[in-house]
């Protein structure tokens, strides 16, 4: 029994024949129809026309989900804005796929993670071995609720992301599932039988020494540090005092040492500003009394940080062939801070690798989903990447 897969990335205009010409490559690659099919687009298509040109040329089976993004990126490729999709095709005999959403998520987050972990547990025919979401980072949900509610609901690892936009002044984002597409919403896949799954990341910030004390919060919105409005710390250390416009800032919040078996540091970074209380929005809420410690991202630290990751799963691959390596790289990474040339570079370099043989779909996302010792949880400014392999 083997896993197949199958990638492709395009920068056509036109949706719906984007999608078809999507579905029907993809496709070609399976003997018999995929799976599951996984798609990344731009703001700039029209996500309805798409996901109908992909149910054109794949057929009724293949179930389908996915999201918008700041970028897609490909087996030598990496495109931000304009036109750009990407999709994978997951099949072949063993192979077991659910998918399913839950709209709504900023009222009773977790009640709703728990929903969509028990929809993909009943819809899937053996045990899940691995889960990937997708969620809305801008409609004030606590994702970090939403996350414990689904690991609650499904016996393995959850990696995945924030959906994304164009970079800059934050609108919308949509998550997609079967033919529809939605906002405020999660979506998610999760895969069972005859596969193996390693996850990795990096982040590639270091702290800056300078430590503070969370006294007031309300859910994802942090009031204040040491006392002081939240948004007025921020503004003295970045120089910048609305996240919601620039939210390039090197700066991210260090929270107290979680390992994960990878020893990846979570780091957070707003999402916007509520004004009248000089706040400063977050993905997830913080406990009153954490000691917090800010830190900054360095050029080198992300692209060290992702040559060790490539290198760390190489290693632990110990042999094994992979067949789909899945991305979820915060979109502050990119182009705003690397550059675009950069940023093709570090995902050329982490390819070289790794092996460029293998199918690859990655996204730029606003907000990335990776596991703790606890359970899955949000990080900001990483790079989790997702292998499957025989």
């Amino acid at each position: 029994m083997t896993l197949r897969a199958q990638s492709i990335v395009s920068t056509e205009v036109n949706s719906k024949a984007t999608g078809i010409d999507l579905g029907r490559r993809l496709g070609e690659a399976f003997e018999e129809p995929p799976a599951v099919v996984l798609v990344h687009t731009t703001i700039d298509h029209d996500g309805i026309q798409l996901l109908q040109g992909v149910r054109e040329a794949v057929g009724s089976s293949p179930l389908v989900v996915g999201c918008s993004s700041q970028g897609v990126m490909g087996r030598g490729v990496l495109h931000e804005a304009g036109y750009v999709a990407g999709g994978m095709a997951l099949g072949g005999e063993g192979i077991a796929a659910a998918t399913a959403a839950v709209c709504n998520i900023v009222e009773a987050p977790r009640e709703k993670g728990r929903s969509l972990g028990a929809r993909l547990v009943a819809g899937l025919a053996v045990p899940p071995e691995i889960v990937v979401v997708y969620y809305d980072p801008l409609c004030g949900a606590d994702v970090g609720e939403l996350l414990e509610g689904l690991q609650e609901a499904v016996p393995c690892p959850v990696i995945g992301a924030g959906a994304g936009q164009d970079f800059g002044p934050m609108v919308a984002t949509y998550q997609f599932h079967g033919d529809a597409v939605h906002q405020g919403a999660a979506v998610a896949m999760a895969l069972g039988g005859a596969l193996s799954v390693d996850l990795v990341a990096s982040h590639g910030t270091t702290p800056i020494g300078v430590s503070m004390k969370v006294t007031k919060t309300d859910g994802p919105c942090l009031l204040e540090l040491d006392g002081k409005r939240a948004v007025d710390v921020w503004a003295e250390l970045c120089g910048v005092s609305d996240p919601q416009i620039e939210h390039a800032a090197n700066m991210a919040i260090g929270l107290p040492a979680e390992l994960s078996p990878q020893h990846v540091c979570r780091v957070l970074a707003p999402f916007g500003t509520d004004r009248k209380r000089g706040g400063i929005i977050m993905h997830t809420s913080i406990a009153v009394g954490t000691e917090i410690m800010f830190h900054h991202r360095t050029e080198s630290g992300v692209r060290n940080g992702t040559v060790a990751m490539a290198q760390q799963l190489v290693e632990r691959l110990g042999g094994r062939r992979p067949r789909a390596l899945i991305g979820f790289e915060c979109g502050a990474r990119a182009a705003p801070f690397l550059g675009s040339d950069g940023a093709l570079a570090e995902n050329l370099e982490l390819q070289g690798i790794v092996g460029t043989d293998a199918a690859w779909l990655g996204m730029l996302a606003w907000g990335e989903v990776y596991p703790l010792h606890r359970g899955s949880a949000v990080f900001n400014f990483t790079y989790p990447l997702l292998c499957l392999s025989d």
